[in-house]
């Protein structure tokens, strides 16, 4: 797979993929589009913006706001505990969430509730979905590994780390490098 020599930003990938880029709007590959212009693009994919609340385009709807949209998608808010939307329901409580959905916190470790599991003490989990720690390198559980030592993990996986470039796992890399992957994958700068 060949890249452009010098590009540093996902607005000059030709490799079809998900691209996350701050340039997203002005893409002309297919996606998934994360920028902080969100509000106006006109590509479909997954729309992420401060201003979620306001977006008139089917997606996921990333907002601090989630609490009051109406459109339908992925509901991401600090007071998700709260909502009565169906959705992915992100919080710092939850472990007290009585909605179905994702559960991201710090104390997934002690979650019982069915879902992913993001948590600095992942290693400990027990139980299956995604799991995201700095220590993902140790992990011996199979699901989504996000680590800065990325590098050096065997168990197949997504992996994300600013030294994707070296990596030699196939998988998902995001890198400020990826301009010199060599690896087949998604390639995000």
């Amino acid at each position: 797979m060949k890249t452009p020599k010098h590009a540093t930003h996902a607005t000059y990938l030709k490799v079809p993929g998900i691209l996350i880029s701050q340039y997203a709007n002005y893409l002309k590959v297919p996606g998934i589009f994360i920028s902080q212009y969100a509000s106006y693009l006109k590509v479909p994919g997954i729309l992420i913006s401060q201003y979620a609340s306001y977006l008139k385009v089917p997606g996921i709807l990333i907002s601090q706001y989630a609490t009051y949209l109406k459109v339908p998608g992925i509901l991401i808010t600090q007071y998700a505990a709260y909502l009565k939307v169906p959705g992915i329901l992100i919080s710092q409580y939850a472990t007290y969430l009585k909605v179905p959905g994702i559960l991201i916190t710090q104390y997934a470790a002690y979650l019982k509730v069915p879902g992913i599991l993001i948590s600095q003490y992942a290693t400990y989990l027990k139980v299956p979905g995604i799991l995201i720690t700095q220590y993902a390198a140790y992990l011996k559980v199979p699901g989504i590994f996000i680590s800065q030592y990325a590098n050096y993990l065997k168990v197949p996986g997504i992996l994300i780390t600013q030294y994707a470039a070296y990596l030699k796992v196939p998988g998902i890399l995001i890198s400020q490098h990826t301009t010199y992957l060599k690896v087949p994958t998604i390639f995000i700068s």
